[in-house]
């Protein structure tokens, strides 16, 4: 047994397909090592024609090695491979000022164990396509400047996780000028096959989503931006400062595209753009969330560890500001001009230490408006989102938005009762009434395909 699997192993060594190709004649400029760094079960010929596009689109002297790894997958043999391919260039005369690396899918979160392990320091720069930086190294100091270039109709990379990076990437540090050590690019009409060629693996074959750019014309976006990127780099004086305008507008493009998304993420309260309160033990003086009914079945749970910060998500907007008005159902009723200021927080349904429940503070319980056309309602509710437990790996290929919201609210009973409204019904507005979550619920999807 022991014999077939090393003569399987050496099989696989002497079929090994890696390539370089030499700068192409004419080119000037600093001279750049890129490597190419397959995507799983993508063979590397299929990075022939994206490595030449981006040789013909720079005017650097752009050498590109594309090593296969064991089993064509990028973990295996990842150091010894890139240096492996460096040393076989460096023997053909490439004697290169800088060295990138470029990983597609699977290979570009290889490319980023690298470059934050055993390869820090030793690349002045990164281009990851179908990818994502790793939230694990959202804040690391330790990658290159990085690039993320994907395209808009990736399938194994949802649109969603492009979105969260590009707020963390670009939007929080102050914009597209300020974000260029990490910009985000998206290119419109390309897929996740569209930074390779030839055979769909089986995975990309079940989960792409058509292009609808050829595959020339791919490549020919791709090498341009990269080529941009590059001299944004390295280039110099007026070159340079126009490449880096050029990645500006490009990355402002990518916002425009993202904008609506984000929109959405934020009112839902997307746990991955700002982390969640706890209302238990609050850090955003915006919330001013109260505590109800403020008991405990057992002794309450201490703070997390860390608490959250102070620009944290209260709760969810949409749940405040549109779902609770939808239960309270106002409209066509003396109450309809009537005020209802609700407040959302995050917290696990279940809990009960302490018990989080919504609750009516104005009125005073007990209490209703006299006039419910000029009634001021508070009021609060509970939000639990569900996430899909696949995206903690991080790959994007899962939904990353919450998958529904158990929610708790006052029943609509109680919020009309509280405006002053008359002989209100609890089996006609709540008890039999199945309007209410079908409203809830269409309106959730009102909100998304409202503004396209």
């Amino acid at each position: 047994m022991r014999f077939l699997l090393a003569s399987a192993l050496l099989l696989l060594a002497w079929a090994d397909d890696s390539f370089y190709l030499p700068p192409l004649e004419g080119k000037q400029g600093p001279e750049v090592a890129l490597i190419l760094v397959q995507g799983a079960s993508s063979p590397v010929a299929g990075y022939k024609p994206v490595g030449l596009a981006i040789q013909q689109a720079s005017s650097f002297k752009v050498w590109v090695g594309v090593p296969q790894h064991l089993f064509d997958i990028a973990e295996f043999q990842f150091d010894s491979k890139v240096d492996s391919m460096l040393k076989e260039m460096e023997k053909a005369g490439m004697q290169a000022d800088h060295k990138v690396l470029m990983g597609h899918s699977l290979g570009a979160v290889g490319c980023q164990y690298y470059g934050a392990g055993s390869g820090q320091g030793k690349v002045d720069a990164m281009v990851l396509t179908g990818s994502a930086v790793l939230r694990k190294y959202r804040d690391s100091t330790k990658l290159p400047p990085t690039l993320t270039l994907d395209g808009d109709l990736d399938g194994l990379l949802r649109i969603t996780r492009q979105a969260e990076g590009y707020f963390h990437q670009v939007v929080k540090v102050g914009g597209a000028a300020a974000g260029m050590d990490r910009p985000v690019v998206l290119l419109e009409g390309l897929n996740h096959w569209s930074f390779s060629s030839g055979d769909l693996p089986s995975n990309v074959k079940k989960n792409d989503i058509r292009a609808e750019v050829s595959v020339e014309a791919g490549h020919a976006m791709i090498g341009q931006v990269v080529s941009d990127y590059f001299t944004s780099l390295f280039g110099s004086g007026s070159i340079k400062q126009a490449a880096q305008q050029k990645i500006v507008d490009a990355v402002k493009k990518t916002g425009e595209i993202l904008d609506p998304l984000l929109a959405a993420m934020h009112l839902e309260g997307y746990h991955y753009l700002n982390p969640p309160c706890n209302s238990d033990f609050p850090t955003n003086p915006t919330c001013q969330y109260p505590k109800y009914p403020d008991k405990s079945l057992l002794p309450p749970a201490g703070p997390p560890k860390p608490l959250p910060p102070a620009d944290c998500t209260c709760g969810s907007e949409w749940v405040a500001s549109v779902a609770a008005n939808i239960v309270a159902g106002f409209e066509q009723t003396p109450a309809a001009q009537s005020k209802l200021v609700s407040k959302d927080a995050f917290h696990d349904v279940s809990d009960v230490r302490p018990f989080h429940l919504p609750h009516i503070f104005e009125p005073k319980p007990g209490t209703a408006c006299t006039d419910p056309a000029k009634c001021y309602i508070n009021a609060t509710t509970v939000s639990m989102p569900i996430y899909d437990f696949k995206d903690d790996f991080d790959f994007g290929l899962w939904p990353v938005t919450a998958s529904e919201f158990r929610t708790k609210f006052k029943s609509r009973e109680a919020l009309q009762q509280a405006a002053g409204l008359p002989n209100v019904n609890y089996t006609a507005t709540d008890e039999l009434n199945s309007k209410i979550c079908q409203s809830i619920n269409q309106a959730s999807i009102m909100s998304i395909t409202a503004p396209a």
